[in-house]
């Protein structure tokens, strides 16, 4: 029978009374959506949270808004900028111990480029990392920012997964686009909440490869750990059809959808 890596860390439930060789071909089936969900749930939210910090000009400090982050040094002409270059954060995550606005505890190093400013707030311009654990496992990913303004942003990612242990996967690439509801964008970071559109290209950890978008936006909201609501359609070359649904609100659960079949997975 399959057994995903994340078993550990994730409850598969299948609905209804099924037979063996039924569940065997459930969890083959839905093998890609788990390794999608729990990659997802790291990343998605991480740029809302980079987003929070509202550094700019005359602040630099990534203190007291969003919780359980430092800076360790920053390069470029904090003073100047935006007129003369850009400015890199090295940042780094609190961990253990101390989990953030979400209750995720996330540890490791993460570098912020900043190209531009508005309204005294400066623009990131890409993100990267080596190794960051995000709560659900460990990720190493580059970014680059398109920003035209404060609200909407197009995060052209690449990234890569691996458990505790273990080589390092190609997880997912391609765009991801954070639009700000409830805009303009305000002083209080916990009611910061994004709608989620994007067109991903993905391996899970078996290497097969996989297509995904949206049916239904996405939405992230920077207060809760998960994914609060959304449909995703997935594309792989056994022509089965594969759907993610979030529900409302904010909890762990979601429900996978292949043909007739139906799973409920819990994320951690």
């Amino acid at each position: 029978m399959y057994r995903s890596p994340v078993l550990l860390l994730i409850l598969v439930t299948l609905l209804g009374g099924c037979r063996k060789d039924e569940e065997e071909a459930t969890e083959q089936n839905v093998a890609t959506m788990i390794d999608h969900a729990v990659a997802e749930k790291g990343i998605f939210p991480l740029f809302a949270h980079l987003k929070g910090l509202r550094l700019g000009p005359g602040r630099w400090s990534p203190t007291g808004e969003v919780p359980c982050i430092t800076l360790d040094s920053i390069v470029g002409d904090t003073g100047a900028f935006p007129m003369n270059g850009p400015v890199t954060a090295f940042l780094r995550f609190l961990g253990p111990g101390c989990p953030g606005l979400d209750g995720v505890q996330r540890n490791g190093t993460i570098v912020v480029r900043y190209d531009t400013t508005l309204a005294q707030e400066a623009l990131i311009g890409g993100f990267s990392t080596t190794d960051l654990d995000l709560g659900v496992g460990r990720f190493r990913f580059g970014a680059t920012v398109d920003a035209p303004n404060g609200t909407t942003s197009t995060v052209h990612m690449d990234s890569a997964f691996v458990q505790y242990a273990g080589a390092w996967s190609e997880r997912f690439r391609g765009n991801i686009i954070y639009s700000l509801l409830d805009a303009p964008l305000d002083s209080v970071v916990q009611n910061d909440r994004y709608s989620v559109l994007f067109d991903l290209l993905g391996k899970d950890h078996n290497g097969r490869t996989y297509g995904v978008v949206p049916v239904e936006a996405l939405e992230v909201e920077v207060d809760c750990a998960w994914i609060t609501r959304g449909i995703e359609a997935f594309t792989l070359d056994d022509g089965i059809e594969r759907r993610m649904y979030h529900g409302e609100g904010c909890d762990d659960h979601v429900e996978l959808h292949t043909n007739e079949q139906v799973a409920g997975l819990t994320i951690p």
